[in-house]
């Protein structure tokens, strides 16, 4: 029996394809399976805010609108300037780069988000140092960004945050969250996944009284890498959600073994 998430999700669906019957442009521009996508999106969503408030926009017409809608409203822009990269700086719960990457998924996207233990760094403005080697994976520098321009709505003080982290592949933005950045899905998940657990650690080991980083020598070993050749991470993250939606799997043309 379909949950209250899956229902809305569908709901969400049927709303935006009436909505889209009044934006033909935008419409023509969705590639094949767009929409199971997008409803998969909404279900994960709002399962997601059940846990951590995301978002106060719930109801099947409203995300239709102000989630799906007004994100891809972006589409003709983005058409019309054919980047190869973008940055979704202050990603609201993904929006509107999910929806985005989705319907262009040739295009390298960027989100900056605000995870529990690196935005408790951010705040003291602090880089927290590397107490073991899963800290250290994904490889990086990892900088403080310390100025505050305006919020990252104005385009000007956006770029400029992403100006001040230099050669820098992580940020941490004083008061406000960190910055990751990599060549492809797997290098961008495995550095922040690394990073949040390189925060976490380092505050618990604070509260311990504290003690020494790692040798130099997991510095200069994981520090050169790219990030794109463990595998595991973002592999195992793909296979748990083809799991969980067996209908989504099918969407994508696998079938994933094991339970």
């Amino acid at each position: 029996m379909p949950s209250t998430d899956q229902l809305t999700a569908a709901d969400a669906r049927r709303a935006l394809e009436g909505l889209l019957d009044d934006a033909p442009t935008i419409a023509s521009g969705l590639p094949g399976g767009f929409m199971d996508l997008a409803q998969r999106l909404v279900e994960l969503l709002l399962e997601g805010n059940r846990r951590v408030n995301l978002t106060r926009v719930t109801s099947a017409d409203d995300i239709a609108r102000l989630h799906l809608l007004d994100s891809l409203a972006a589409l003709p822009e983005i058409d019309r300037l054919a980047p190869a990269h973008a940055i979704d700086l202050g990603s609201g719960c993904g929006l509107p780069a999910l929806p985005l990457a989705m319907a262009r998924p040739g295009i390298g996207w960027a989100l900056h988000h605000h995870s529990r233990w690196g935005t408790v760094w951010s705040d003291m403005k602090r880089v927290p140092p590397i107490h073991d080697q899963t800290g250290a994976g994904g490889g990086g520098q990892l900088v403080l960004v310390d100025e505050y321009d305006g919020g990252v709505s104005n385009v000007d003080a956006a770029a400029k945050a992403v100006a001040l982290m230099g050669d820098a592949e992580l940020a941490l933005l004083a008061h406000h969250g960190v910055f990751v950045l990599g060549g492809n899905v797997n290098a961008v998940y495995w550095r922040a996944a690394s990073l949040e657990w390189r925060c976490r650690n380092a505050w618990l080991v604070e509260q311990g009284g504290g003690g020494p980083g790692v040798p130099q020598i997991v510095h200069d070993t994981f520090g050169r890498s790219d990030g794109t050749r463990f595998v595991g991470y973002w592999e195992t993250a793909v296979r748990r959600e083809l799991r969980r939606d067996p209908a989504l799997a099918a969407t994508v043309g696998v079938e994933v073994a094991g339970t």
